[in-house]
């Protein structure tokens, strides 16, 4: 019954999550259409889908989450039915993965339009960010035979580990990204500047690492609880960053990056850093 109640409590907030998150993604819709036509192209459709993307993912794991809920006690006479605990399984590690990818390739694709599209700069990121998908893809083609998991049984810890890899694997390649641009920055001051960046485009790594490090290490049952609204929790802080970041640019005119060379900067690094960075 102790589990019964971790997993419930890890659906209850997942759904509470999901509420702030839907209330901030409406804003954050808004925002976009206000500046599609700021906006280049290219740029803007890669923000929609992004957007789309990571809503689409977070509302399936929900979903899942709920029909698991209901099905554990559609016959109250019977016992607690743990049949489709595989299938809810799967389906929460594939919605979580993705998620983090989605927002590391956001990372990458500043790091591309930073720096004039020189893939030199950004085939190391790049290359980790490959490794993270294919942890991704094989994530997802591995649990989605096994519908079979016993959440009584050791080897429920596999997903946990897999998890946890997938995480390190997202740490470092938001990591890679943004030391590549710590490095090439031609001024000393810069790095106060990219403390506040890091500190922004680095909190979906920074709460998926630690969440599910030590909730994987430390229990199984604490990572029932912590590992369902994770996934909400990525989009949200997603949808944040580009909330507040647009509200601090109200009214603020377009200027050249304070401390870059503008001689190696796209000019679509204004467009795209006035939403994805809170200076």
């Amino acid at each position: 019954m102790f589990l019964i109640t971790t997993i419930f409590i890890g659906i209850f907030l997942e759904v509470l999550v999901y509420g702030v998150y839907v209330a901030t993604f409406i804003r954050h819709v808004r925002i976009l259409a206000l500046r599609r036509k700021k906006l280049p192209p290219k740029t803007f459709i890669y923000l929609s889908t992004a957007s789309l993307l990571l809503f689409v993912i977070v509302t399936v794991s929900m979903v899942a989450d709920l029909i698991f809920a209901t099905h554990i006690f559609k016959n109250p006479a019977e016992p607690i039915d743990f049949s489709g605990y595989g299938k809810r399984r799967s389906i929460s590690i594939g919605c979580c993965v993705f998620s983090i990818v989605i927002s590391n390739a956001i990372l990458v694709y500043r790091l591309y339009i930073l720096y004039n599209s020189r893939l030199s700069i950004v085939a190391l990121p790049l290359s980790v960010f490959v490794v993270e998908c294919g942890i991704a893809i094989w994530s997802v083609i591995f649990f989605s035979q096994k519908h079979d998991v016993d959440p009584w049984s050791d080897h429920h810890r596999r997903p946990q580990k897999l998890a946890l890899a997938q995480v390190i694997f997202g740490f470092v390649s938001g990591a890679v990204n943004k030391g590549q641009k710590v490095l090439l920055l031609p001024s000393p001051s810069a790095y106060a500047r990219i403390g506040a960046i890091m500190i922004n485009s680095a909190a979906i790594n920074v709460v998926w690492w630690l969440g599910v490090f030590v909730t994987s290490t430390i229990s199984s049952v604490l990572y029932d609880v912590c590992s369902a609204p994770f996934g909400c929790v990525t989009a949200l802080i997603f949808s944040t960053i580009i909330v507040s970041a647009s509200s601090r640019f109200v009214g603020v005119v377009p200027s050249h990056p304070r401390f870059f060379s503008t001689t190696s900067l796209s000019p679509r690094f204004h467009a795209i850093d006035r939403l994805l960075i809170s200076k």
